[in-house]
């Protein structure tokens, strides 16, 4: 099989992709790319909280592409053949992630001015199949041609370097360069956070989530 050259960088929303991209970027010295069609979604090392440089790019070689939906990945392997990209894919705990996005999404106000609980029901359903259908794509992909990390352990102090030279490792590239500590911090930077909003909504919709998807569940998918 011929090398990979890109890959996929797929995650469900609030899951650390925007993350996984800039430490890419930093150490591939190559740019990722954002959503499929989307237009403000720029590669990390162009975000003002880059604006020293210290995340800079070498080649105009593409080495990721964000996905958040099946749609995104399915554009993409038109565009550029399946047997082509690679998948890394980036779990967080489904409650935690399904939970903090859902609840941005329905205390938009423009889009639902009055939030039945039918309603809530129907998006907080769609939303978890939203998730379950990258994780099942990912595991459709071929042993070699994929690599997963968990959100948990990307972001803790004690497994976070490890967790980062396994992902390095599986691209092709070294932990070499910049100082990890300055690129994880432009990248947070670079990032709106949206922690901590809507804590009466979060934690309705994450108890409906865990009653019916637990991380042990999502981990023995992508693992079967």
């Amino acid at each position: 099989m011929e090398p990979i050259s890109a890959w996929h960088i797929i995650s469900y929303p609030r899951s650390g992709n925007h993350l996984v991209r800039g430490i890419v970027e930093a150490y591939s010295h190559r740019p990722t790319e954002g959503g499929f069609g989307t237009k403000y979604d720029p590669p990390i090392y162009q975000n003002k909280a880059n604006k020293d440089g210290l995340i800079s790019i070498k080649s105009d070689v593409t080495i990721g592409y964000k996905a958040h939906f099946l749609r995104e990945i399915h554009s993409r392997d038109l565009l550029y053949g399946r047997h082509n990209l690679g998948m890394v894919l980036i779990t967080r705990n489904p409650a935690d992630a399904i939970a903090s996005h859902c609840a941005r999404l329905l205390s938009n106000k423009r889009k639902y001015p009055i939030l039945t609980e039918r309603r809530k029901r129907v998006v907080v359903q769609n939303e978890i199949d939203n998730y379950l259908a990258l994780i099942f794509r990912f595991a459709c992909q071929k042993k070699e041609m994929k690599v997963h990390l968990k959100y948990e352990s990307l972001i803790s102090p004690e497994t976070s370097k490890q967790t980062i030279v396994e992902l390095l490792s599986a691209l092709n590239v070294e932990l070499t360069g910049p100082p990890l500590e300055k690129v994880l911090q432009i990248t947070k930077s670079s990032q709106v956070s949206i922690g901590g909003r809507f804590p009466e909504l979060n934690s309705e919709i994450h108890s409906e989530v865990r009653s019916q998807l637990s991380y042990s569940d999502v981990l023995s998918y992508i693992n079967s």
